[in-house]
Order: structure tokens, then sequence, then C-alpha cells
């Protein structure tokens, strides 16, 4: 019986087109003469969803096909530790030490290389992503608190080279990932096919340290507004502290969620205005906040009125818009009462605005 490289290139498409997505890279890498017909072979794995998630010293790579997950673990150790194992059994290496490289340099040359490698073969099988995630994780998930903040810097500049190498826009429906600036987030964003992007979906990671407060910077996300993505994106969330732009920079979403230090009554007053704008297609806008000088609300939004259903906690405004068929209604939360378990504890309280039909 010949052996699988020696059968017909016919009779091997025969035999390949019903493997799964964890077949075909196994046998990429055992089976070097298939190599090429493999990659002009046309697969469709329905891979839906795309994780990456960075630590101190791996990266995991999960993939979802819908009906199947798996995950590759890529480790970094010093040659005196026992070799790294991947979850999936697919690589297996060991990263050698070398007096001519940092443990830093030597992890990203060699070891960062095999997850792009990888990534650059999956990517090759993919048609539309509805989800990919990119996170760097904490050593100290409580404070946020990097060990080695340069792995993260490097391996966003080695993300984005990649991404440049490769000349790809992403299909991606919904991006969910973790930068540490607003650099980090023009790193990977231009690369996501404006045309697709549904959701962006922002976390602006930063040592936190909930005794010091003025401790925390917010961050600038001016050129961000600029690009396409942003434009034609749908909903926006954005977790961590930011200097709000313009906001008619926010009117094209209809879903908003941002986080700000301190809740100023001209920017309050301009969200507000925003729902009566014809040209608006703002449904939903919530404000996470740490400062607001207590009288702000009243002199914006007057005296509350809540209805039977409300908290007795919270503070409550109803304006009727668009014909009086829409009614604005504008919600004022403590945290504690939020129901937001995975809000940073940081903020004090909530506001939202949104809108919603009156009943007939």
């Amino acid at each position: 019986m010949p052996n699988l490289p020696d059968m017909p290139e016919e009779v091997l498409k025969i035999i390949l087109k019903d493997a799964d997505l964890r077949r075909i890279l196994s046998l990429r890498k055992v089976c070097h003469q298939m190599r090429d017909l493999l990659d002009q072979m046309d697969f469709d794995f329905g891979i839906d969803q795309i994780q990456i998630s960075r630590k101190l010293y791996e990266t995991d790579l999960e993939i979802s096909t819908g009906p199947e997950n798996f995950l590759i673990t890529y480790q970094w150790k010093p040659a005196e530790s026992e070799p790294c194992i991947i979850l999936d059994g697919i690589r297996t290496f060991e990263i050698l030490e070398s007096k001519h490289l940092s443990k830093i340099d030597a992890h990203n040359r060699d070891y960062d290389s095999l997850f792009f490698g990888d990534l650059r073969i999956i990517l090759k099988f993919v048609k539309n992503l509805n989800l990919l995630k990119i996170q760097t994780i904490p050593d100290n998930q409580f404070n946020g608190f990097y060990s080695c903040p340069i792995n993260t810097l490097r391996f966003y500049n080695n993300f984005e080279r990649y991404l440049k190498s490769e000349n790809i826009y992403l299909k991606v429906g919904t991006l969910n990932f973790v930068a540490h600036s607003q650099h980090q987030v023009l790193q990977i964003l231009p690369f996501i096919h404006s045309n697709f992007l549904e959701t962006l979906d922002i976390v602006l990671e930063y040592p936190r340290h909930p005794e010091h407060l003025e401790a925390i910077q917010s961050i600038k996300i001016d050129k961000i507004t600029e690009l396409d993505q942003w434009k034609n994106a749908e909903n926006l969330r954005i977790q961590g502290l930011i200097f709000p732009p313009k906001i008619k920079d926010f009117e094209h979403f209809e879903l908003v969620e941002i986080s700000i230090a301190t809740v100023v009554e001209d920017e309050l007053r301009e969200i507000k205005e925003a729902f009566f704008n014809e040209n608006s297609r703002l449904n939903c806008f919530e404000i996470n906040y740490i400062h607001m000088d207590v009288t702000t609300l009243l002199r914006v939004f007057g005296f509350p009125e809540n209805r039977p259903e409300d908290s007795a906690d919270s503070e409550n405004w109803y304006f009727p818009i668009k014909d009086d068929q829409i009614l604005l209604k504008i919600g004022h939360y403590p945290l504690e009462d939020a129901n937001h378990e995975q809000l940073d504890p940081i903020y004090s309280s909530i506001l939202f605005l949104k809108c919603f039909k009156i009943p007939e």
C-alpha cells in the first residue's frame, strides 16, 4: 500500500477533504512533502472564533470551529526547565538560553516566530470570524501588575510586523482586545477589514492601585476615531479610562459604553442632545465614571422623575423624542446597585442614556 505522500493528488484531495483542522495542522508539521498541496486546498473548517492570550511565559491560541474548540499553547522555558508541551500535542519544543541573547530576546526571536508561523497557516483557512480576541494577561490579576511590560510591548510589535508582512485585512465581526495605550490599538485595528467590523470592544489595561486613584491615567483615543474601522462600526465598548473625543465621533454608533474619570456638565448635555439629532444612530450610551459634581445631573436633566418600576436607589429621567414615539430614559445608579460584576471597582457609579419605543 503506498504511503500517503506517494498517492495521486486527486486521491489525496478526496481523502483529506473531510479532515478537521486539528488533523490538517498535524499533517503539515509531520509531512513536509504535502504542505504545498494542503495549502492549495480550499478547506472550510467553519472557524468562527480565534482567541489569543499572551502571558508572561506562554501564549495560548484557542480556535473555535463551532462544535469543536481546541487550544495550542506556546511556552518559553529556560534550558534548565522541563521542555514545554503543547496541549494538543501539535508542537513540542524547548527554547535554549544563549549567552548572546537575553531571556526576553530569545523568547521573542524563537517563541513568537513559532506562534506567528502557525497563525499564518490557520488564517489561510479563515473566511469570516465572528470574534477575534487578543489579550495580554497580567501576572497579578488583582492589581494588573506586569512584571515584564516589555514582553507585552514586543508582542504587539511582532503582531503588527506580522500583519504588515502578510498584507491582510481580517474579516472580523467583533474585535475584542487588550491594549496599554492608543499606540497599541493602532498597531492592530487598521488591519481589521472596516466593512465587516460591527463591534469594537477595547480593554485599556493599566496597573490598578485602588488606594491611589490619582495614579490611574486616562488614555487619548483621538487618532483611533480617525480610522474607518471606528467610523463604520455599530457598537463600541471601551473598558479603562479615556479622554472622551467630541460627541459627534460617537453619533454613528448604536450602542456605546465608555469609562471616564470625571463627568463634565457640557459633555453630558451634548450627549443628551445627540439623541435628539436626526442624523444620530445612538440608541444607548453608558458611562462608567469615578467623579462627578453632585449638582451636575440636576443642572442638565432637572429633577428626577422615578417611575414605580425604577430602583429606589436610582435616579431616572424621561424625555419624549421623535414625535413622542420614542422615549429617552436616563438612569443613574451607584455601582453596588448596577449589577455589573465585571466592572472595575475604581468606578463609583454608572450613568446611562437609552432610547425605547413607547408602548401603544
